[in-house]
């Protein structure tokens, strides 16, 4: 076997996103072609969200979703998600679930996490699990989670890790991949550094995920690239302000969810 596919799931407000964003990038440090798909329902709040993160040293050209992980933070996601679970999957969850089945595989991560002081850092906990799983180390994790987690934060995050990966034992074979120095780059930075490329001149948008991420880019090297970025009051003003820039003679574009 050379690609896992790993799921993550939960409920919005679980800190999903970080800690998904915080394993891709050990497993790209690691040398691993990674390919994430996050997947969030369109509320305000709450609703189920997960990420499908694909990683192995074969080139990735899309996600699959024939699991050999889940990593469920709720009963939701173990209901909505265990029958793309190979039979020889795991999934990998608090001990306070309900969810019943064969391939469960529970720790009082919950638990750990208010010992340590902080209920939030049980992801954290989860992603020390993982990396043992996996039969990967934890060096250079201190570095990654200075990227991702304020100061304040940084030693008992690092302790969470820690006790993870120590109540764990490996299960999957380790694979050595080649791609450690190969970008790690979102769908929608990409989007922005290729308009950038092409010449754009002026942006606008009226931010809504997943498109924010292009006028968040796009903004932050504006003076740079000799761009304006414009944020509008809805979509429908923000795609008249592009083709009103467009007549003027400015490559312009917009983006929307």
């Amino acid at each position: 076997m050379l690609m896992y596919n790993l799921l993550f799931g939960g409920a919005a407000g679980q800190g999903i996103e970080t800690t998904v964003a915080i394993l891709e990038k050990r497993l790209k440090r690691s040398g691993y072609n990674v390919f994430t798909v996050r997947d969030f329902m369109s509320r305000v709040r709450g609703g189920h969200n997960f990420s499908l993160i694909r990683f192995g040293i074969e080139p990735v050209y899309s996600h699959s979703s024939h699991l050999d992980c889940i990593v469920a933070l709720d009963d939701e996601t173990i209901l909505l998600h265990r029958d793309q679970l190979k039979e020889n999957g795991l999934i990998l969850c608090d001990s306070k679930l309900s969810a019943s089945d064969p391939r469960l595989m529970k720790f009082d991560m919950d638990g750990m996490a208010k010992k340590l002081g902080n209920p939030r850092v049980s992801g954290i906990i989860a992603v020390g699990i993982l990396l043992k799983l996996f039969g990967e180390t934890l060096d250079g994790m201190e570095n990654i989670l200075r990227e991702f987690i304020k100061q304040q934060y940084l030693e008992i995050n690092l302790k969470a890790l820690q006790e993870g990966y120590q109540i764990a034992e490996k299960r999957y074979q380790h694979l050595e991949g080649q791609y450690a120095d190969w970008m790690l780059i979102s769908g929608s930075r990409a989007v922005a550094l290729g308009a950038v490329a092409a010449g754009l001149r002026f942006y606008s948008a009226y931010p809504m995920s997943p498109s924010t991420t292009i006028m968040e880019t796009l903004a932050s090297m504006a003076d740079d690239a000799g761009i304006v970025v414009e944020q509008a009051e809805d979509e429908i003003a923000a795609i008249n302000m592009a083709i009103g820039a467009s007549y003027a003679g400015a490559r312009a574009m917009t983006g929307t969810s």
